[in-house]
């Protein structure tokens, strides 16, 4: 996000460099183009629907503005997601006897699902971790 070229509203000045914590208005969806403009305090920047995908957190915020169709499809994933984290766990909790032994099953799977993304950011172009670690921090 830091080198997103952006304008000024009235068009009399450029520049380059929308920050982790800038809050933004989204001002037009543009099909046909396939880009979102944002106006961050009078400086437009023009997002990709590609680069979206990167950042789940403006893509919510973009499928969000598609009005109802949009909060359909994402509170729909999110219950989706939800149920079947919730069904991994009834599913483990049905073999294993002890909470103890269930809580650090779990333990253990977050180390194994962090050991598979640090495998994946090794791996993955610097463009791709830098989106990666800009999305994780604006959670």
């Amino acid at each position: 996000n830091y080198d997103i070229l952006w304008r000024s509203a009235d068009g009399s000045s450029a520049g380059s460099g929308i920050y982790n914590g800038d809050i933004g208005r989204i001002v037009s969806i543009d099909t046909d183009a396939e880009n979102v403009t944002v106006d961050f305090d009078g400086r437009l920047a023009a997002y990709a629907f590609d680069s979206l995908l990167l950042s789940n957190s403006i893509g919510g915020i973009v499928l969000s503005r598609l009005g109802y169709i949009g909060d359909v499809a994402i509170t729909v994933a999110a219950i989706i997601g939800s149920l079947a984290v919730l069904g991994l766990i009834i599913l483990v909790a049905q073999y294993v006897r002890g909470n103890v032994t269930l809580l650090l099953i779990g333990v253990m799977t977050g180390y194994l699902a962090n050991a598979i993304i640090g495998v994946l950011k090794f791996f993955s172009p610097e463009e791709d971790v830098k989106a990666y670690v800009v999305w994780g921090w604006s959670l």
